[in-house]
């Protein structure tokens, strides 16, 4: 006799070949007299749900077209017990049944003298229902000693989760031993390799979802705790900066210090400053300046903490000379300078024309790196003062005193940067009948100039009628 060639033939599905060991039910039915190659048994049908018509499809060429085989279904239970005879099943083919569910079947066939076995289906379950709708991800740092957590996302209420974290060597992912939880504390053994996880998610009689992460980053040592850093000192030109540790850094931690410098968009290292202090230069003057503390130590990242000062400014000099002698040179100077004149109100100032019994401030944006700036008001050069900038910004106040000087009519006020050079100018006017020297004689009497003389005439009447 040939021997035989039996497989399942799932309803409305391909069939492949099983690789999962053949489970031996000798003291169910009899073996065959010799041994049988797997591709003399029956193959394994996959992803088997209720309702499922499985065949078995014997080629009856291997048992010499025998009409009168005989079948068996098995059921076998889930922890892979022996199996059952399911009742009642022994025909050729065997539709699935709520009582097959979590259970795996098999069939055999026999001529009453050898029988020949499939491999058993995969689990049954009730339906094909998707449980996972994930998805699935890992919070946390991949550090050694830190603690990895799995977020499974959304599923269907009921899911029950198994997991199973593994690890990358060598681009081949392998499980860890024992990582069987929903978090993982991350050893030494594995740094620079990366950690994912996989999750199974079983959603009662549906089947089986598998999920797994997209892997962390390679891991890494963990990272010191940053305390923290403070600036004392002016940022002034020449200043003494020194930089303070708090007492909040990890104990037994190596701490170096460093300096740089910003401005704005730009910054960098200060060549040389590697020390716990650092003397301002004039270089510096408009940036801010940084102290960059690193906490080094054994089996650790470094960890960095930085503090900023203010915008340091230039150490005041006394005013340079007016930028022109005269008021005539003042038009080619500013043109020659490239400085187009702002308004009164650009500034800040009254379009109308200043009081000279008021104090005014002409406020301008200051861009170059300056920390006092020179304000001259002409058309006669009068020096209205050296004033900070501050925030990127000048403030010159202008004082009755100072404008008590200036005749009556347009001036204008020209700011020059102590360091830069840079130069800014600003029109304004003061108004006629206020003008510095008093009251103008062009200028019709007012209201009080007149009832004065009206005052003066009464008095004069009165003694006439007196006299008489």
């Amino acid at each position: 006799m040939t021997s035989a060639r039996v497989r399942f033939r799932n309803r409305g599905s391909a069939v492949a070949l099983a690789v999962a060991a053949v489970l031996a039910f000798g003291t169910l039915l009899a073996a065959p007299a010799q041994a049988l190659a797997l591709d003399d048994r029956p193959t394994h049908a996959t992803d088997v749900i209720v309702g499922d018509m499985l065949t078995a499809d014997v080629d009856l060429t291997a048992w010499d077209n025998n009409p009168d085989l005989t079948y068996v279904w098995v059921r076998i239970p889930a922890d892979w017990s022996d199996g059952v005879p399911i009742e009642g099943a022994t025909e050729k083919t065997y539709k699935v049944t709520t009582a097959d569910i979590g259970s795996y079947v098999r069939v055999g066939v026999s001529d009453n003298t050898h029988t020949s076995w499939s491999n058993a289906t995969d689990q049954i379950w009730l339906d094909r229902t998707n449980a996972q709708a994930g998805p699935v991800t890992i919070a946390g740092n991949a550090a050694i000693g830190e603690t990895l957590t799995v977020d499974e996302g959304t599923w269907a209420d009921g899911t029950v989760f198994t997991y199973q974290w593994v690890v990358s060597v060598d681009g081949t992912w392998t499980a860890i031993p024992g990582a069987t939880s929903d978090s993982f504390v991350v050893t030494d053994d594995l740094l620079g390799q990366r950690i994912s996880l996989a999750v199974t998610g079983t959603f009662p009689g549906s089947v089986r979802t598998f999920y797994s992460t997209n892997g962390t980053s390679a891991v890494t040592l963990p990272l010191l705790t940053a305390g923290t850093v403070t600036i004392s000192g002016s940022p002034v030109v020449g200043s003494v900066l020194t930089a303070t540790a708090g007492n909040d850094w990890p104990e037994g931690a190596t701490l170096a210090y460093s300096w740089g410098y910003s401005a704005g968009q730009s910054g960098g290292e200060i060549d040389g400053a590697t020390g716990a202090t650092y003397t301002i230069t004039d270089s510096m003057a408009g940036m801010q300046i940084a102290s960059l503390v690193t906490a080094t130590r054994e089996g650790f990242q470094p960890a960095f903490a930085s503090a900023f000062t203010d915008t340091v400014t230039a150490a005041q000099a006394p005013a340079a000379a007016a930028p022109v002698a005269t008021s005539s040179e003042l038009a080619a100077f500013l043109t020659g300078a490239g400085v187009v004149t702002g308004t009164a109100a650009s500034a800040g100032l009254p379009a109308d024309g200043l009081d000279v019994t008021k104090s005014y401030t002409a406020t301008v944006d200051w861009a170059a790196a300056d920390g006092f700036v020179d304000v001259y008001a002409y058309s006669t050069p009068t020096l209205v003062g050296t004033f900070p900038v501050v925030n990127g910004k000048v403030q010159a106040v202008l004082s009755p005193a100072m404008l008590a000087l200036l005749a009556s009519g347009s001036h204008t006020l020209v700011f020059t940067g102590q360091s830069s050079g840079a130069v800014q100018a600003v029109a304004f006017s003061i108004s006629k009948t206020l003008a510095a020297t008093g009251v103008d004689p062009i200028v019709p009497l007012g209201s009080a100039a007149l009832l004065l003389l009206l005052g003066a005439a009464l008095v004069i009447a009165r003694r006439r009628r007196t006299l008489a």
